[in-house]
Parts: C-alpha cells; structure tokens; sequence
C-alpha cells in the first residue's frame, strides 16, 4: 500500500475517531476532555498514540523550550484540539503543522 493510501486511510480513522468522541460528548465541554475521550477512542480502535508528548526544541544548537503538541497519532499525525462553542474539533492549520514538522526534535 502506498504512502498516500496510507495517510487517508490513517486520517479517515482519525475522523472517525472524532466523530464518535463527538457523537457521545457535543459541543461546549474543556478542550482537555476532548483530548481525553479522543485517547480512549484511539485505545478502543488500536489507534497508536501519544498524549503530550515532549519535544525539545533548539535554536543553532541552544534549547530555546519545548513543543507539546495534545497528540502524536501513528507517529505521523500531530493533532492539537482547541476548542470553540462552533467548533469543537478544529484541527491546527497547514502552517502550524508544517512548522512542527520543520522542528529538529521530530526528525532525528
């Protein structure tokens, strides 16, 4: 299977995943208790992941802090979860991921 069949069938289960967390929960919840009910769901569907996970982040060679994104789902997905009362799922933009993905700590 190719990379891209990959992706979109990894990013339908992801969808799913949070439709369902949505399905049970609504809209108006604390961000955390999506990230949270999301977590469950991935264990349910065997869904690999990793919550809040830590990456140091570096400037020529110099810590300048951490990134924390709320999931790193398959190793290939970085998911953060803010919420509003319109849109309880909104996923980060192209250009933040793009900037993650730029960080030194993701590509070792």
């Amino acid at each position: 299977m190719g990379s891209d069949a990959l992706h979109k069938e990894l990013t339908e289960r992801i969808i799913g995943a949070a439709m369902e967390v949505h399905r049970e929960l609504s809209n108006g919840l604390d961000e955390k208790l999506y990230e949270n009910a999301l977590c469950i769901e991935f264990a349910d569907q065997e869904i690999f992941f990793e919550q809040q996970k830590r990456y140091n982040v570096f400037y020529k060679r110099r810590p300048i802090g951490n990134l924390i994104p709320d999931l790193i789902v398959e190793n290939a997905v970085v998911q953060n979860l803010p919420t509003t009362p319109n849109h309880p799922h909104r996923f980060p933009t192209k250009t933040q991921c793009l900037q993650w993905f730029k960080s030194p700590p993701l590509f070792p």
